[in-house]
C-alpha cells in the first residue's frame, strides 16, 4: 500500500543578520546571509532530526508528537517553503 507523502511547510523570515528558515512543528530552524541559505541549512538541520529518530527508532513517536499521527514507517517526508 502507497502512502501518501507527509508535507512539511517552512517559512522563512528576515531577521536581523540575515534569514531563519523555521520549521515549527517540528521545532527546527536554519538561518543564513540570504533566503538559499538559511534554506539550505533548515535541509540539513531536518535529515539530522529524521536520522537521529530513525536511529534510535523514535521517527513515528517524534512526529506524532509534533501533530502527525498514525504515518507508516515507509512515509515520504517532503520539505516545502511557503512563498
Amino acid at each position: 500500500m502507497t502512502t501518501e507523502p507527509l508535507v512539511l511547510t517552512a517559512k522563512v523570515v528576515s531577521g536581523e543578520d540575515g534569514y531563519i528558515a523555521a520549521l515549527e512543528p517540528l521545532g527546527l530552524s536554519g538561518a543564513g546571509d540570504s533566503v538559499t541559505r538559511a534554506q539550505d541549512q533548515l535541509v540539513e538541520t531536518l535529515r539530522g532530526w529524521i536520522e537521529s529518530h530513525e536511529a534510535a527508532e523514535t521517527l513515528g513517536q517524534a512526529l506524532s508528537d509534533a501533530g502527525f499521527p498514525g504515518l507508516e514507517e515507509d512515509t515520504e517526508i517532503q520539505l516545502e517553503f511557503a512563498e
